[in-house]
Parts: C-alpha cells; structure tokens; sequence
C-alpha cells in the first residue's frame, strides 16, 4: 500500500503539472502583448513563455523529482527552511544575498498559507495515513506532497530556470491563483484510495468533529 500511494500520489501530480505549465506559459504569453516597449527593448514574458513552453517536461519532472527524494526521509529532524525573521543582532548584517533570501521565504508563505488553509482536512488525513503507513507519529512526519515542500519544490524549479524578477512574481502569482485550486480532487482521490485499503476510514470525519 506505501508504494503503490507514494507512485500514485507522484504520477497523479506530474500529471496535474504538465498541463498546468501550459497554461502558466499562455498567461505569461497573454502578458507579453500587454507590455509597453521600444522594438530595443527585452520582453521579458515573452521569452519565459518560450522557455517553458520547451521545457515542459523536465520541468514537472524536476518538481516531482525533488518530492520523491523526501519519501526517503519521511522524518527529518528538522526544517531549517521556513520562514524565519532576521533577529535583531543580524538586521545590522543583512547584505543583498540575505535580503533575496528572505524575501524568498515570503514569497513561499504567500504560496503555502493559502492552500493549508484550503485543504486542511485533507491534509491532515493524509499526514495522518501517511503515518500509519510507516508506523511513525504523524507528529513527526514529513508529508512530500504536502503544501509546504510542494510550493518548495516549484519555487526552486523555477528559480533556478533564472526568470528576471517580474516574471518569478506573476509565476507564483499564478501557481498560487491557479494550481492549488486544483489540488481538491487530487487529495482527496489519495484519501479515498487510502480508506478503502482500510486505512483510517472514517478519518475527514473524526478530524471535523
């Protein structure tokens, strides 16, 4: 049951992503003819919907790849990735490279607060199941497709493809708008296959009452 829903729950999302990059490519496409510019200058829309529009497979390959790496390690100690203010004593020593980091961190929460509020119930059985599975205390669990290392897990995908920084804006911006919302029937597909296996039925139930 843990491999086929660690399969299951990977395949179902990279199939979610490719057409979803497409339609993130047509926004940005759409946004490329609303830009004011001399015939000299760069539009910088129009090359990353280029750019994606070539890349469409690695890239949902690449974000799928970094979720099944975290299936081997369901329990890390701990995350030293979320967000986290600067304390007094490093305010003073912020430079550039800190700075992009940071504001890094806040586009991620931009992109997680929204979709743990959506799908809380859901999520909270799958962590729940998840835990089952191997045994652990869901306390302890790291959930791959979770919301948190999933919008991770886009947000370094498409990092690293070096967008100029109002391109990176409108993509998360969209990813959030439109991505997430159609994350309800995946998660509750992975539920459902789960209960009916006899794993925790009833478990949306208990956890609204």
């Amino acid at each position: 049951i843990l491999e086929s829903f660690q399969a299951d729950s990977l395949g179902r999302l990279e199939k979610l992503l490719k057409p979803f990059l497409v339609d993130l490519a047509n926004f940005l496409f759409d946004l490329s003819t609303q830009v004011r510019q001399s015939s000299s200058d760069q539009n910088v829309f129009y090359d990353a919907t280029i750019a994606i529009r070539r890349n469409l497979g690695p890239l949902s390959s690449d974000v799928v790849g970094q979720l099944k790496a975290l299936y081997l390690d369901p329990t890390p100690e701990q995350d030293q990735e979320k967000l986290q203010a600067p304390t007094a004593e490093q305010e003073g020593d912020l430079n550039l490279v800190d700075t992009a980091e940071f504001e890094s961190s806040l586009a991620l929460e931009r992109m997680v607060n929204p979709g743990e509020e959506l799908y809380r119930v859901p999520l909270e059985a799958l962590v729940i199941r998840y835990a089952s599975l191997i045994d652990v205390d869901p306390n302890r669990v790291r959930l791959p497709i979770h919301m948190r290392p999933l919008c991770r897990a886009f947000q370094r995908t498409v990092s690293a493809q070096h967008y100029p920084a109002p391109v990176l804006l409108k993509v998360f911006e969209y990813f959030t708008r439109s991505f997430l919302q159609e994350l309800k029937a995946y998660y509750h597909t992975l539920n459902q296959d789960l209960a009916s296996q006899g794993v925790r039925p009833g478990l949306e139930q208990e956890i609204s009452a």
